[in-house]
């Protein structure tokens, strides 16, 4: 199975044949017959908790129950917001490490990559800076965490 890394830009939700997701990486695209969930899943079980722990403990941290951002490998700096609801078929994570920059583009949002790529996120100019204000705050908790 796929492993997300600090390479890792996207991870879209597919329905392409046998593909159910789309992965997009500084230097390449994966195509992969595992569920977006199944490849988060399996990223955060390597570090030795599920999805859903890492749900319920950034869901504590926000105090929030809605589009969470996931913490994959803090240590390596990956940290994945979801453009939309778990339920959507559009539904994609974007890595906020990879993020340079990001302006409208019709009714969505032209995300700008640090190595000038560009991805077409499926949200809102404001729900894409929600996101990131909201994945920012998930990245302080734990690097505060470290310093103290």
């Amino acid at each position: 199975m796929f492993l997300i890394s600090n390479k890792t830009k996207v991870i879209e939700r597919i329905k392409e044949g046998q593909f159910h997701s789309r992965i997009i990486e500084s230097d390449q695209v994966y195509y992969s017959i595992h569920s977006l969930e199944a490849l988060l899943n399996n990223a955060c079980l390597k570090l030795g908790t599920s999805l859903e722990g890492r749900i319920d403990f950034t869901k504590e941290i926000l105090k929030s129950n809605n589009k969470i951002p996931i913490p994959i490998d803090p240590d390596q700096c990956v940290f994945m917001f979801p453009t939309r609801s778990v339920k959507s078929p559009l539904l994609s994570y974007i890595s906020y490490y990879q993020v340079a920059d990001f302006e409208p583009y019709e009714k969505n949002v032209k995300v700008i990559f640090k190595d000038d790529t560009t991805y077409i996120a499926p949200m809102t100019m404001k729900q894409f800076d929600i996101q990131l204000k909201r994945t920012s705050q998930l990245i302080a908790h734990f690097y505060y965490k470290m310093t103290i």
